[in-house]
């Protein structure tokens, strides 16, 4: 959209319609110091429940994720291209009545989403308003097509001198570009992983009438033979599953806006609609390897597939064919860790939260955070902490062993809450969450975008989820151990 007006002369842009959220703090607990804020939903009506509570920062001024893009978009300074080969960035000052004299452009190379050149460019002297520049960056020369690595340059245009308004550094304006593109996943081979098995023992699958395990002293998985999901993940003796939430299809997603301003409900159903499957099994490799394979209908018809190796390592392998519904908003698998795990590093778009139509904002790179900062401070409770272009995801506790999730094959999204989409459409507010009993995980292959529905459309046609087809993506789980003592970062 603002492509399209800053190419038209018939308009002066997009204004903000709600700038701030507008709330009012619960009378009766402020008296006993808790700052809980209210929202229409809290008053009678009619009215839209949310009405003046969808702004880009929240009531207490806090920045949010919309804010980030917004910020991204609306950028005096425009990168315009970047040419690798020659090391030439091409940029235009889009402000009315300033030059860029005042600034610095700092770059920095990332590689694999974690720092590794940076480095100033020479900014022409007196860039009039309108005036294109193509300045040379001046970085070591480096392979960016050993189709192994993830690398990209991130430009930052950046204050000298601290204003009303920001710090000196503070960044106006800034771009990333991809260098280039990690095409093959260096991970342990099969034959590594099976040599790797031979330190713990061989693996044996266990039956009872409604339980499958396949386990040795370093890994043990449980399936449910009625439903087929896995009800137990455990390295050594240590729980990484929220014990019976194992991997299964979600599509569902609560985004307040989504919801009729009329009656607040939901305009689809919670209900995946999934049906029970026996998992098939497989024993291979002389017990050093297993396979367990189901495949469940539903919204979508869903195929799991688990290799699991005797050295730890699994493999699960996930295709997902949509049946046409028109509940679709997401493609992928929820599943519940272990509360303990509240600890995350990610490789992916970050740091806040971002979604198909909207990642301008977000870079891809490396972000160390945790289940509970990811919840993003809206005024009604919804889903949230959405990132693109996941490529590794640990989680883990303070101390002690945690888990490893590597996306192997596939374009996937992840979130990491403490809360599921369910709880948080079950409350209006933070504070009346009940303490968390888990981390909750989505990996998805697809997910809708989130549009503009709160002053103006919904999601465009192009980000809305498929309703056929075949997907596939492949996540390999690995132990970690975290030895860092209490209490430290």
């Amino acid at each position: 959209y603002w492509n399209a007006l800053e190419t038209s002369k018939y308009g002066i842009g997009g204004c903000i319609w709600d700038w701030v959220d507008q709330t009012i703090y619960n009378p009766a607990l402020l008296k006993q110091g808790k700052r809980q804020l209210t929202t229409g939903y809290d008053y009678p009506g009619p009215h839209q429940g949310n009405f003046v509570a969808n702004g880009l920062v929240d009531a207490e001024r806090q920045w949010t994720p919309e804010l980030t893009e917004v910020k991204k978009v609306y950028q005096y300074v425009r990168f315009l291209s970047f040419d690798k080969a020659t090391k030439q960035l091409r940029l235009r000052n889009e402000y009315d009545f300033q030059t860029l004299d005042g600034y610095t452009l700092r770059y920095k190379i990332s590689k694999d989403g974690e720092e590794y050149e940076t480095g100033k460019v020479a900014l022409p002297a007196n860039l009039r308003p309108d005036q294109e520049a193509t300045l040379n960056v001046p970085f070591d020369k480096i392979n960016f097509n050993d189709g192994e690595h993830d690398w990209h340059i991130t430009f930052s245009l950046e204050q000298n001198h601290a204003t009303p308004w920001g710090n000196a550094r503070y960044a106006v304006a800034t771009e990333q570009f991809a260098l280039g593109a990690r095409t093959a996943v260096a991970y342990d081979s099969e034959a590594e992983n099976l040599k790797d098995a031979k330190e713990y023992g061989k693996l044996k699958a266990v039956e009872s009438a409604d339980r499958l395990t396949i386990a040795n002293e370093r890994v043990s998985l449980t399936f449910d033979k009625t439903t087929s999901r896995l009800v137990d993940f455990k390295y050594g003796n240590t729980p990484i599953l929220a014990a019976g939430e194992g991997p299964q299809f979600d599509t569902f997603r609560w985004v307040e806006n989504e919801a009729p301003y009329t009656s607040r409900k939901l305009i689809y159903d919670t209900d995946n609609k999934l049906g029970n499957a026996t998992p098939t099994v497989t024993k291979q490799k002389g017990g050093r390897k297993y396979t367990v394979t189901a495949t469940r209908s539903g919204l979508a018809t869903s195929t799991l597939t688990y290799d699991i190796y005797g050295d730890g390592t699994v493999d699960l392998t996930v295709t997902l064919e949509p049946q046409g519904s028109n509940a679709l908003r997401r493609l992928g698998i929820e599943m519940g860790f272990d509360k303990a795990l509240t600890d995350m590093a990610y490789t992916a778009r970050g740091p806040w939260e971002n979604y198909i139509d909207r990642h301008e904002g977000s870079f891809f790179g490396y972000y160390e955070s945790n289940s509970a900062r990811e919840l993003a401070p809206y005024s009604r409770t919804q889903s949230t902490g959405n990132h693109l272009n996941l490529r590794e995801l640990t989680v883990s506790p303070n101390v002690g062993t945690g888990v490893s999730i590597s996306v192997l094959e596939g374009d996937v999204a992840f979130s990491y809450l403490p809360y599921s989409d369910r709880e948080l459409l079950a409350v209006q507010h933070y504070w009346e969450l009940a303490p968390s009993t888990h981390n909750v995980a989505h990996f998805d292959i697809y997910q809708e975008g989130v549009g503009n529905g709160s002053c103006g459309p919904g999601t465009m046609q192009k980000y809305k989820c498929p309703k056929s087809g075949t997907f596939t993506y492949k996540l390999r789980f690995t132990p970690t151990m975290v030895e860092r003592s209490a209490g430290s970062n």
